[in-house]
C-alpha cells in the first residue's frame, strides 16, 4: 500500500495533468519513459521526477496534507530548498516562472524536446495556463 505522501504526489500529479506547480516541465511518476521523448541515458531526466511539494514546509509546521502538498519535477522542489531559508511558494513561483521565460531554468535541450512551455507560445493543459496578468499563480492556487 503506498504511504500517505505517495499517494498525494500522484493526487497533485493528477490534478497539475503531469507538470510541474512552479516551472510547468512535463514530469515523470514512475518512470522517465513516461516523457514523450526517450533518450538512452534515462539517468538525464531525473531532474524531472515527480515529487511532493510542501507548499509549508514540515518543518515550519506544515502537514501532509493533500492541500499542502503540490507536485514538482525533483529540480524545482530541491532547488527551492537548498536554501537556507526557502522563499514562500508564490515568491518561488514568481522567480522560476521569470527564469523559464528567459529560457535560463532548466537546460536547453528541455525546451528544445517541448518538456516546458516555450515564451509566449504553447497552450497549456486545462486549469495550469499560465496567465500573463499580474496574478501569475491563476490556475495553480496556493494552498495553505
Amino acid at each position: 500500500m503506498p504511504s500517505q505522501i505517495a499517494t498525494h504526489r500522484r493526487q497533485a500529479f493528477e490534478r497539475q495533468a503531469g507538470r510541474c506547480f512552479y516551472c510547468q516541465v512535463r514530469m515523470w511518476l514512475t518512470s522517465p519513459t513516461e516523457l514523450p521523448v526517450h533518450s538512452s541515458h534515462p539517468a538525464q531526466y531525473r531532474a524531472l521526477q515527480c515529487t511532493a511539494e510542501h507548499l509549508q514546509a514540515r518543518s515550519d509546521g506544515g502537514s501532509d496534507r493533500a492541500e499542502n502538498i503540490v507536485a514538482a519535477c525533483y529540480y524545482c522542489n530541491s532547488t527551492r530548498h537548498k536554501r537556507k531559508r526557502p522563499p514562500e511558494p508564490e515568491t518561488y513561483l514568481v522567480l522560476v516562472e521569470s527564469r523559464v521565460d528567459r529560457g535560463a531554468w532548466h537546460p536547453k535541450r528541455v525546451f528544445e524536446l517541448g518538456l516546458l512551455p516555450t515564451k509566449g507560445g504553447r497552450s497549456l493543459p486545462a486549469g495550469n495556463n499560465r496567465g500573463r496578468d499580474k496574478n501569475r499563480t491563476t490556475g495553480r492556487q496556493l494552498r495553505t
